[in-house]
C-alpha cells in the first residue's frame, strides 16, 4: 500500500529553516527559531539520555562557529510527517548525519507553537534508529508524558498520561509488550490528543492476579480506567492482544468510546488455536519459559543474554526489562488457548457502535490478520475501514509508524473526531 502523507507547509518551512540554520551554525537563526522555554531531549545509541535548553545550546553553536569548525555533515534529510491546528503542531523528520565518524541515522519529533505570527520550536525529541536497541528510559523523557497509577477495585494498572491537548485517546499495547511500545506515536500525538497508554494487566509495572488473563479480564481493566479516569468519550488505539482488547471494551462500553483502531489483532484465534501461527506459538513459549524460570533480574538478563547473541548491551537490557513485567499466566493462559474464553468474538462486533479502522498486516509476511478476518469484521460491523499493508509483518507501529499515524488521522477527521 502507497500512502501519501500530507505535510503542513509552513511547519515543513520552519523545519527547513531550522535545518538550514544549525548546518550553517546561523545562530542569529537559531536564536529567532527556538522558543525562550526550548527544551531538548536526546538519546544516542547508547541509551544515554541528554537534556538542554536555549541557553545551553545556542553557546555551543556559537562555540563552533567562533573555532571555525565546519558546518554538520548531513544527508538524506527527509521531513515525513506535519500537522497543526494553527496554533501548535508537530513535524517528523529522519536525518542522517556525520557523528564523530560514521554516518548514523537519527529521528527526530519536533513540537512547534505559533508566536506573534510566526513558527517557534518548543520541544526537540531526537532519537538514534537504533532506539529499540536502547535500555527503556523514563516517562518524564517522553514529550509531555508522566506516569502514573489506577486502581481498577481489581488490581493496579500503570499507565502514562500526555498533556489536556484535545479528545481522550487510549493506546494499549501487545502481548509480551508495555506502554513504551508507543514510542513512535507518543511525541506525535501528544500535542493534538490527551493521550493515555496502559501497561495491561500483567505486563509492565501493572499489577498481576493469578491466572486471570483472558480477554474479558484485560477489558475490564480498561472499561473500569474509561468509567474513571479518562475525561469523556476515548478514541481506542490497540496493536495485537492491546486490540482484541479495545474490540472488547467497545462491545461492553460502547458509551464510552467514539472510535476504534486496531492495529493487526490476531483474529485468527476466532477459529483456531495459537499454533495456527507457528512463529506466535513459539515466542508465547519461549516467554512462558523464561518468565517461569527467572528469579531475578539479574537471571533475566543472563537469560536474555544466552538467546540473544551478538546483540549489544543496551540491547540484551531493554529486553530483559520488558520480559521481567511480564507475568508468566500471560503466556500460559494463551498457549492453553484459553484467551478467548468466554468471549464472542461475534457478538462484539456487533455490539460496537462507533467507526472502527482496522489495519492488517500481510499474513505471508508476519501479519495475523487474514483476508477473510478483515472480511468477517466488515460483515458484522459495516461501519469499518480496512487499511491493509503489504510486505509488512506484525509490528506496524514500529515499522510503518508513519503511514498508521497519516491513516488513523485521515480517519479521525472523516468522522470530525479531531
Amino acid at each position: 500500500m502507497n500512502t501519501t502523507v500530507k505535510i503542513d507547509q509552513e511547519l515543513q518551512q520552519a523545519t527547513e529553516a531550522l535545518v538550514s540554520a544549525a548546518d550553517r551554525l546561523d545562530c542569529a537563526a537559531l536564536e529567532d527559531l527556538y522558543a525562550p522555554e526550548f527544551e531538548g531531549i536526546r538519546m544516542d545509541k547508547s541509551g544515554t539520555v541528554a537534556r538542554f535548553t536555549k541557553d545551553e545550546i545556542l553557546p555551543f553553536y556559537k562555540r563552533l562557529l567562533e573555532t571555525n569548525s565546519a558546518p554538520i555533515q548531513a544527508r538524506d534529510t527527509k521531513i515525513t510527517f506535519g500537522e497543526s491546528n494553527g496554533q501548535s503542531g508537530f513535524t517528523l523528520m529522519v536525518r542522517t548525519k556525520m557523528l564523530s565518524t560514521d554516518w548514523e541515522t537519527i529521528s527526530y519529533n519536533l513540537y512547534w507553537e505559533r508566536r506573534g505570527g510566526e513558527w517557534r520550536l518548543v520541544k526537540e525529541f531526537a532519537f538514534h534508529d537504533q532506539f529499540n536497541e536502547s535500555p527503556a528510559f523514563s516517562a518524564q523523557n517522553w514529550l509531555g508524558v508522566t506516569e502514573k497509577k489506577f486502581d481498577t477495585g481489581e488490581l493496579t494498572i500503570n499507565y502514562a498520561e500526555g498533556p489536556a491537548s484535545g479528545p481522550a485517546m487510549v493506546m494499549l499495547h501487545g502481548g509480551t509488550r508495555w506502554w513504551q511500545d508507543w514510542y513512535k506515536f507518543t511525541p506525535a500525538l501528544t500535542p493534538s490528543w490527551h493521550v493515555y497508554a496502559c501497561d495491561l494487566r500483567g505486563h509492565g509495572k501493572s499489577g498481576r492476579d493469578g491466572d486471570h488473563y483472558r480477554l474479558n479480564d484485560y477489558a475490564r481493566d480498561i472499561v473500569a480506567f474509561l468509567r474513571k479516569r479518562v475525561d469523556g468519550p476515548a478514541v481506542l488505539v490497540g496493536h495485537s492482544l492491546g486490540a482484541v482488547t479495545a474490540i472488547g471494551v467497545a462491545a461492553q462500553a460502547p458509551e464510552y468510546v467514539r472510535a476504534v483502531v486496531l492495529l493487526d489483532p490476531p483474529l485468527f484465534l476466532r477459529n483456531n488455536t495459537l499454533d495456527f501461527v507457528p512463529y506466535v506459538a513459539d515466542w508465547i513459549n519461549i516467554v512462558y519459559q523464561l518468565t517461569s524460570s527467572v528469579r531475578s533480574y539479574e537471571e533475566m538478563i543472563e537469560a536474555v543474554r544466552s538467546f540473544s547473541p551478538g546483540d549489544s548491551e543496551a540491547s540484551i537490557k531493554m529486553k530483559a526489562d520488558n520480559l521481567y513485567g511480564i507475568a508468566p499466566e500471560t503466556a500460559s493462559v494463551q498457549l492453553r488457548n484459553q484467551l478467548l474464553e468466554g468471549f464472542d468474538m461475534e457478538r462484539a462486533f456487533q455490539q460496537i457502535e462507533c467507526p472502527v479502522l482496522l489495519f492488517q498486516a500481510d499474513w505471508s509476511a508476519g501479519g495475523v490478520g487474514r483476508d477473510e478476518d478483515a472480511d468477517f469484521v466488515k460483515a458484522l460491523h459495516p461501519d469499518t475501514a480496512v487499511v491493509k499493508f503489504s510486505g509488512v509483518g506484525h509490528q506496524l507501529q514500529e515499522d510503518r509508524s508513519e503511514d498508521v499515524l497519516a491513516e488513523m488521522k485521515t480517519f479521525l477527521e472523516s468522522m470530525a473526531v479531531v
